[in-house]
């Protein structure tokens, strides 16, 4: 595993935004530290 993963993150039906996140480990630590 890297710890440097690009990861595309695309929400909103009408207007498409797309968010890259260079830190993959970043998000998906806060989400599970919920």
């Amino acid at each position: 595993m890297s710890l440097l993963n690009i990861t595309v993150f695309c929400f909103g039906i009408i207007k498409k935004k797309c968010i890259i996140f260079a830190s993959y480990n970043f998000l998906f630590a806060h989400v599970y530290r919920k």
